[in-house]
C-alpha cells in the first residue's frame, strides 16, 4: 500500500491515482468536503446506474448501458495538523475490487480528463 500520509490533497490525489493506475485499475474523487477536511475516492466502476427519467426498456428511444459494476473499493482521507502544518492522512481502506485489472486504462473516463496545466494550455492556444 502507498504511504499513508501526503503533504497536500493534490499530493494524495496524483499519489493514489498513480499507485492504483500501476496496479491496472482508475480511481476517481467521489466526494470532497473543505469544511470536514476529508476526500472519498471509488473506483472508476464503482456505483450503478441510475434512470433518473424512469424510462422502462421498451419506452426509450436508444439503447443504454454503463460501465458501472458496483465496485467496492473505497479510499477515505482525513486533513490532519501535524507540527502545526495541515497534512492528509488514508483513514479507511476497502482495497477490494470486483473485477479484474485492466490491461489497457485508455478507456476510463478519469483517466481522459487533462490535468489542469494541460487544460490551460489548450485554451491558450484555442484563443489564439
Amino acid at each position: 500500500m502507498i504511504h499513508s500520509i501526503f503533504e497536500t490533497r493534490d499530493a494524495f490525489v496524483t499519489g493514489v491515482k498513480h499507485h492504483y493506475q500501476a496496479l491496472g485499475f482508475a480511481t476517481k474523487i467521489l466526494r470532497s468536503s473543505i469544511q470536514k477536511g476529508k476526500i472519498w475516492i471509488v473506483c472508476d466502476y464503482g456505483g450503478v446506474y441510475h434512470n433518473s427519467q424512469g424510462l422502462m426498456k421498451e419506452s426509450r428511444k436508444k439503447e443504454t448501458s454503463s460501465c458501472l459494476i458496483d465496485c467496492p473499493f473505497r479510499l477515505t482521507c482525513n486533513c490532519i495538523i501535524v507540527d502545526g502544518l495541515h497534512k492528509w492522512k488514508i483513514i479507511f481502506v476497502l482495497d477490494e475490487h470486483n473485477h479484474e485489472p485492466s490491461d489497457n486504462l485508455i478507456g476510463h473516463p478519469s483517466l481522459c480528463k487533462l490535468p489542469d496545466e494541460e487544460e490551460e494550455v489548450v485554451q491558450t492556444m484555442a484563443s489564439t
